[in-house]
């Protein structure tokens, strides 16, 4: 006999007031802070550890809070070799170190430093490069939450939700907790859904181990080349400047993939907008939020936004906020 799970999400207030990006330049969002405290010439990287045995960094974002230390339990996205984004490791130290080449002795730079939880394999994760933060980069992760846990199977019981079809059968993998807003299930197809209770009660099924059916499932190979990409996603571009011959990192946004020539947009170091076409999709960069099909984002619309780069965003109405804009459902809003 299978147990029946209840679903539960308890609202959580979010500080949204407050907008203190600790003098880093956030490679998609409002560049620099102009305030004397956090000027780029007087700050270190040893303001964001917690305390002087740095086993611990916090970092206040437009919406939720950075916050690392030994012993938590993340999942880094690779799009590069995807499998590896669904292994779960633990963080094991940081790394402080200077990146850019003045003659400043400033460290600019900081390193995670990661184990697998199986094989006991090392992975660094890049996290700041020249006081910028690479968000998205490594996602905290917890194994169970508000009745659900890794390792459940979930099959669709309604048509429609995109990379879940009724067909196919689909492994937890874990809860992505540091949106800003309501957590994302990860699933083995390197998909995701929002923890809505009442969307995942009316539309999947979750089997657990101690069902006869659970074993009798077998989990659907997952497929990338099946994940469409969406507006509102983040890419990876290297940009080089050909006075200095160096390569600036950014993570950029699409905006508009008509036409096959998707344009891509990012704040550049002094707050302003900048927009690229290309005639390339550039590499993903981060876990992706949930699909949807072309008649979902039509009758969803357009919405002006500001985001913290994790899957959490606040809607706004002030003229002098971010530009940008993209599609997304009204429930997806800061809870």
């Amino acid at each position: 006999m299978c147990k029946k799970r209840k679903i539960v999400w308890e609202t959580k207030n979010v500080n949204i007031l407050k907008i203190n990006n600790c003098g880093f330049k956030f490679l998609h969002t409002w560049g620099n802070d102009k305030s004397d405290d956090y000027r780029e010439e007087n700050f270190t990287i040893d303001k964001i550890f917690t305390d002087e045995n740095k086993d611990r960094i916090n970092i206040e974002l437009v919406l939720g809070m950075i916050d690392f230390k030994i012993g938590d339990k993340v999942l880094i996205p690779n799009w590069d070799v995807p499998e590896e984004m669904l292994k779960p490791r633990t963080i094991i130290g940081f790394r402080t170190f200077k990146t850019s080449e003045d003659n400043s002795t400033v460290e600019d730079g900081l390193d995670i430093i990661t184990h697998e939880d199986i094989s006991g394999d090392i992975v660094t994760v890049p996290y700041i490069r020249n006081f910028r933060l690479l968000i998205g980069s490594i996602r905290k992760f917890e194994y169970k939450l508000g009745g659900l846990e890794a390792g459940m199977k979930a099959i669709a019981k309604e048509k429609g939700i995109s990379n879940f079809p009724k067909k196919d059968v689909h492994k937890i993998i874990g809860f992505l907790t540091d949106t800003g807003s309501r957590p994302l299930i990860l699933f083995s197809n390197y998909c995701t859904q929002w923890f809505n209770p009442d969307f995942l009660a009316d539309n999947f099924e979750f089997i657990d181990s101690s069902c006869i059916k659970y074993h009798k499932l077998n989990v659907t190979e997952p497929n990338i080349d099946k994940i469409k990409h969406q507006t509102g996603d983040h890419y990876l571009y290297y940009r080089r400047d050909r006075n200095s011959d160096s390569e600036t990192t950014r993570i950029v946004r699409v905006e508009n993939l008509q036409d096959n020539y998707p344009e891509y947009s990012c704040v550049d170091d002094y707050g302003y907008l900048y927009r690229s076409t290309k005639r390339t999709m550039l590499p993903r960069f981060g876990f992706i939020t949930p699909r949807y099909t072309d008649n979902q984002m039509r009758r969803f619309g357009y919405y002006r936004i500001v985001e913290n780069g994790l899957g959490g965003f606040l809607r706004i109405e002030n003229e002098y906020a971010s530009e940008w804009t993209f599609r997304r459902s009204e429930n997806w809003e800061v809870y």
